[in-house]
Order: C-alpha cells, then sequence, then structure tokens
C-alpha cells in the first residue's frame, strides 16, 4: 500500500506540471522547537525514507540534486546542521527504505544499481559512502529493512532471494555476506514495516493476513531464530489497518503503528502493549499515517493527512506515549503528500517529504526542528 501510495503520488506529480530503532541513545528529552533549522540543504524531489547513523543522516527518495549538488536517490548529510557531506552512492531507482545495521546503512528500494554496482533492490553501504560487497538478489522491490547487530532484516514485495522461496521477507548476515535460507515467515502479503524489538523479536508490519504459520493481520512479532516463527503472545487488533511504519520504545512497553486507510477504516496512529499487545490509545486522521518516530515520551505521526482527531494537524502529529494525550504542538507544510519519512537525534527531528514551505519559510522537502528547553 506504501509504495502503491507513492508510484501513484509521483504518477499524479508527473500528469499535473511520494529503520533504526524509534527510541536510540541520546534521543530527544526535551521540546521540539516549531522553527526549522535553518540551512538545511534543499532536495529537488521527495524524500521518502531517512535514518540516522552516527551523526551522519541518510535520506532516500526519488530526487537526483541535493544541496545544488549531484545525488541520485540517496544523500548523506550531517545530522545536526543538515549540511551536505560529500560522498556520494547514487541509485538508479527509487529508494523507498533505510535503516541502521552493525553500523551501517542499509538501503532498499526499486534499484538495480548502487554507485554503479549490482545491488538489484537491497545494499549495504558504510558511513563514508563504500558499497559492500553483497549478493543478494531479491526478486522485486525492498519497501523496509531493519537490522540487529549484524542481521539484516528486508521486506517488501518479492517471491524469491537468489532463487530461494523467501516471500516478502528476508534476513541475511552482513558481516558474513550469507542469506539466511532457513529463516522463512513468508507474510501473504506486502512488507511495509519493520523493527527490531530487542534480540528474539522482530515487528513486521504491512498489508498481509498470514506470518509465521499464524493469522496476524497487518502486524506481528516474528522470532529471530529459524525458521521465523510468529509469536503467540504477540496478537494486535489491526485489521483493516494496514502497517506503514513501526515506532517502539521498549523503556516504555510500547509499539505504536501508523496506518493507510483500508475499507475497514485505517487512517490512524495508535499505541499497543508490548505483553500481550492491548490497544492502549488512538488517533483518527484524514489520511494516511506513513512515518513515526518516538522521541521522549512523545511520538511523532507523519503522513498525507490535514487533521487528527477533527483538530488541524497538517501531514505530523504529535501524542504523549504513555496517555496518548495529543500535542498542542504542531507545524504547518504544503504539498498534498506531506511527510514520508522521520528520524531523531540527540538533537534533531527531521522529517521528509514532498513539501516545499514549513510554517511558512522555504524548505525543500527535508527540514529539521531542534530541541529547546
Amino acid at each position: 500500500m506504501r509504495w502503491l501510495l507513492r508510484q501513484s503520488a509521483a504518477l499524479v506529480a508527473v500528469l499535473s506540471l511520494l529503520t533504526l530503532p524509534a527510541s536510540p541513545a541520546g534521543a530527544i528529552t526535551g521540546t521540539i522547537s516549531t522553527k526549522p533549522v535553518a540551512g538545511t540543504a534543499a532536495v529537488n524531489g521527495p524524500v521518502y525514507a531517512s535514518a540516522v547513523v552516527g551523526n551522519v543522516l541518510v535520506v532516500g527518495g526519488s530526487f537526483s540534486s541535493v544541496g545544488g549538488q549531484r545525488r541520485v536517490n540517496l544523500a548523506a548529510l550531517d545530522a545536526t546542521t543538515g549540511k551536505l557531506l560529500s560522498w556520494r552512492a547514487d541509485t538508479n531507482g527509487t529508494v523507498w527504505a533505510l535503516g541502521a545495521v552493525n553500523g551501517m546503512i542499509a538501503v532498499g528500494g526499486s534499484f538495480s544499481t548502487v554507485a554503479g554496482q549490482a545491488r538489484p533492490y537491497v545494499a549495504v553501504i558504510t558511513t563514508t559512502g563504500a558499497v559492500r560487497a553483497t549478493a543478494w538478489r531479491p526478486s522485486g522491490p525492498v519497501l523496509a529493512v531493519a537490522g540487529y547487530g549484524s542481521t539484516l532484516y528486508f521486506g517488501g514485495t518479492f517471491a524469491t532471494v537468489n532463487g530461494v522461496s523467501l516471500r516478502n521477507l528476508a534476513s541475511a548476515d552482513v558481516t558474513s555476506g550469507a542469506l539466511r535460507t532457513t529463516w522463512a515467515p513468508k507474510p501473504d502479503g506486502r512488507v511495509s514495516a519493520l523493527r527490531a524489538w530487542n534480540s528474539a523479536t522482530l515487528l513486521v508490519g504491512g498489508s498481509y493476513s498470514h506470518i509465521g504459520g499464524l493469522a496476524r493481520p497487518n502486524l506481528a512479532g516474528v522470532s529471530q531464530a529459524a525458521p521465523g516463527n510468529a509469536l503467540s503472545s504477540y496478537s494486535f487488533a489491526t485489521s483493516g489497518c494496514p502497517v506503514l511504519d513501526i515506532a517502539a520504545s521498549a523503556a516504555a512497553d510500547r509499539i505504536t503503528v501508523g496506518c493507510a486507510g483500508s475499507k475497514n477504516g485505517g487512517n490512524r496512529f495508535q499505541a499497543f502493549n508490548h505483553a500481550g499487545g492491548a490497544p492502549l490509545w488512538v488517533h483518527r486522521t484524514n489520511g494516511n499515517v506513513q512515518a513515526m518516530v518516538i522521541v521522549g515520551n512523545m511520538v511523532y505521526a507523519g503522513g498525507h493527512f490535514s487533521t487528527t482527531d477533527g483538530l488541524d494537524r497538517k501531514h505530523i502529529a504529535a501524542a504523549n506515549l504513555t496517555t496518548g494525550q495529543l500535542s498542542a504542538w504542531h507545524v504547518t507544510m504544503n504539498s498534498a503528500m506531506g511527510v514520508w519519512a522521520e528520524a531523531a537525534t540527540s538533537s534533531r527531528l527531521w522529517v521528509g517529504g514532498e513539501f516545499t514551505l514549513l510554517q511558512g519559510d522555504p524548505v525543500y522537502r527535508l527540514g529539521g526542528f531542534a530541541v529547546t528547553g
């Protein structure tokens, strides 16, 4: 759903001329400003994905220039200043997903090459731009990535990897390069979001009905050990809620998700208790929620909505992670599709998307907000 919506957005634009752990060490704990960080490099096309690795902010999408310099679909910036870094690793297709794995950058998308090297749909890059030697060959686009230790998880819309039946979700060791052929949860639909909860459990979001041998519509906890069985202790009320992104906090024992619209509802962001998956709170939006990030005790939801619970919250809304209370914090931005990506550091909340105005200022598709107080 997320990928299809992005493809549709891109088509509309043409006819009228769219995982890091959610609370990394040092995540924002103060109050977030509503004034955009000045001097952030402008991006000339949609930003669909972002991740922070060390002090590097990596953004991906469908663009050809960042900060006035040639960067095709993938770019690296200083995660504090938003200034462009020197290295390049251009792709020949759209980047849909970014994440951290073993101190490196995992990249997923619709490309076949990265920096001129054959890397169909998935690649690993160092924070200095070197493309790691890997030999994984999914048969279709990768829409979500997540890392735990040296293990990379990648999901999307594919039937095989290296000819092995690993439908829509697979894993590999980034140190040895080995594909984990016996780990095969095989969700029966698209995977759009991945988050490693701990060393034992991977959270999987998307648009599917069964995974790892159990009926678990759209959201599941899956064992990181082969064969990748779905865990019976994780059962979430996400029927009618195709999951586009996941943010999770072990400290708060909370799992939050953003959902696409569906015939049964959708268009919401909500929180679940990790132990047992009990629903805790929900906020309804009038459009898809495409990006989620937890900073301190707040969760920030981005998307192409204009209201949350009937209140003016155009493209981004914030809620208390524990109580679910909707925050008065909000910012204004233009564009129909709004926010596609979010990432946090110890001093910044970064948002990426299709906007060109942020709080009335010219800010081109990537904006940062500083901590105050």
